[in-house]
């Protein structure tokens, strides 16, 4: 009787170190959490980049004026657009201004991208179109502290492009890695 009680014991104690090596690796590595590669904070921005749509032309109207639709055609290249989140979430208020040197998009085959101005292209007025989902993000900016920016940026960009890092520098670093 002492042997299988000792036995029991024995099974008991094996399966306990087992289930606590099994939580521990859970706490510590946690490796069941999704997480999205594509948001990123930085010290005081949250930043939320959307994979890039990739087209020779694009639709875009400006906060002033809705409904007032322009269209963007480009001869030389195409346009990468994405779609971005900024959150203010260190500051009680921060200045952000977004222009070339605000952000920088890095390629598969190392070549640097810079944020365009839609306006610089000439915009044609496009009739006919109620509203867009998106607006430009280009100018200055004050956001207040959890308040958040929402709208695309423009890169001219080339015909073999793959988005590899895409940096932000405004008012914060940010780096985000695209996963290929």
């Amino acid at each position: 009787m002492k042997i299988s009680v000792d036995k029991w014991l024995l099974y008991i104690a094996v399966s306990t170190v087992f289930v606590s090596s099994v939580i521990t690796y859970l706490i510590i590595f946690d490796p069941l959490e999704k997480t999205d590669p594509l948001y990123v904070s930085g010290q005081t921005l949250y930043v939320k980049i959307y994979e890039p749509v990739i087209k020779n032309n694009f639709l875009f109207a400006t906060s002033d004026s809705p409904t007032n639709v322009k269209e963007v055609t480009s001869s030389s290249g195409l346009f990468a657009i994405f779609n971005i989140e900024i959150t203010n979430a260190g500051s009680s208020e921060l200045k952000l201004f977004v222009d070339e040197n605000a952000a920088e998009i890095l390629s598969t085959d190392g070549l640097n991208y810079s944020i365009i101005n839609p306006s610089k292209f000439n915009p044609k007025e496009k009739e006919g179109v109620n509203s867009v989902d998106s607006y430009p993000l280009w100018g200055s900016y004050v956001m207040k502290r959890n308040e958040r920016l929402t709208g695309f940026l423009v890169f001219e960009v080339d015909k073999k492009f793959a988005p590899d890092t895409f940096t932000w520098k405004s008012s914060d670093n940010v780096i985000i890695h695209f996963i290929q």
